[in-house]
């Protein structure tokens, strides 16, 4: 496929050696959680009569913080505001997960299994403030060497911060590890510290996720790369 021939030409003419790590991101890359989150945004604004669409989801509100987001769509709101809408917001989420349960996507666990018997760590670094609550719910935190979420690091505001930390805990530079993101923001931030960083296009589309080195169009294809990448 086509979308696999950056990942060719850097690893043949620009990788000195393999990475040795892969950090992914939760909702939309591990869990099949984005239409839960955005009918959740959805919803809150709604209430408060601010048009919201999926290209806003996209773009302006996945892979940041709530108190971003809010300000990002509604302005410069109060901090009491924020976290009423926010308790609200949580309120609406976990209404929908009790009817419907995000599930892993399928795969992912075996591609778990299969990097970290060829010794390659792997990690999860999310913003979300549900997504230890999700680890735990799908048992997926004994999949992971190192799992890094606000539950873990309550101070921490930016997906620079939580970046920087969880290669910290695997002790690998940036340099040595891909991470997998389906944010624009959160791609940013991670090919700013200089990670290699994949892109995955199932919700936002390819041209979305320009920033990125490469992308996979979805979590089927994240195998192939990554056996190309941490030289497997």
């Amino acid at each position: 496929p086509l979308f696999l021939f950056p990942i060719f030409f850097y690893t043949v003419f620009v990788m000195k050696k393999p990475y040795t790590a892969v950090i992914f991101d939760c909702d939309g890359v591990v869990i099949n959680s984005s239409f839960h989150y955005f009918v959740s945004w959805k919803r809150i604004f709604d209430e408060e009569g601010v048009p919201f669409t999926m290209v806003d989801y996209q773009m302006k509100v996945s892979g940041g913080t709530r108190r971003t987001a809010f300000r990002t769509i509604m302005g410069n709101l109060s901090e009491e505001k924020i976290a009423e809408l926010s308790k609200r917001k949580q309120e609406i989420f976990e209404q929908l997960i009790a009817i419907d349960p995000p599930q892993p996507f399928p795969g992912m666990t075996e591609l778990f299994e299969f990097l970290r018997s060829k010794n390659v760590k792997v990690a999860l670094t999310s913003s979300s403030a549900n997504a230890y609550a999700t680890l735990k719910r799908t048992n997926l935190l004994p999949c992971f060497d190192v799992v890094v979420t606000p539950h873990h690091a309550p101070t921490l505001n930016t997906d620079t911060e939580l970046f920087r930390l969880t290669m910290q805990q695997l002790g690998k530079s940036p340099s040595e590890c891909v991470v997998i993101e389906d944010s624009p923001t959160s791609i940013t931030e991670a090919k700013e510290l200089g990670a290699f960083v994949v892109g995955l296009s199932v919700i936002v589309p390819p041209e979305g996720l320009k920033n990125a080195d490469t992308v996979a169009a979805g979590p089927k294809d994240l195998r192939p790369l990554l056996v190309r990448l941490c030289g497997l």
